[in-house]
């Protein structure tokens, strides 16, 4: 598995924003869950909106208040996955509480 940096998909969307921007285009971070790295996350995030790109969070709701906040903010959409209302169902479903 290759890891990528900030800077590395910050090329890559420079590459493309020419396709994307004009039709609303941009990124989309799933999973996994990207709110298990919600520095890297928001930070990608912050470029493609710079670059004039639209940003979207596909995630299973996980994660605790910070880690939202670090990500909101540079965030265009979101796609919630939800799994259960209580937290026994979630953790019946996934195997995993949601914290």
């Amino acid at each position: 598995t290759s890891q990528r940096t900030v800077d590395d998909i910050a090329a890559l969307l420079d590459r493309y924003k020419v396709w994307l921007a004009p039709n609303q285009g941009g990124i989309t971070m799933s999973g996994g869950e990207p709110l298990l790295q919600p520095k890297f996350v928001g930070a990608v995030f912050q470029r493609a909106r710079a670059m004039g790109l639209t940003t979207c969070l596909d995630t299973a709701v996980c994660g605790s208040r910070a880690q939202w906040d670090w990500v909101l903010p540079h965030t265009d959409f979101v796609l919630l996955c939800l799994k259960s209302m209580c937290p026994q169902g979630y953790r019946q479903i996934t195997g995993a509480g949601r914290d």
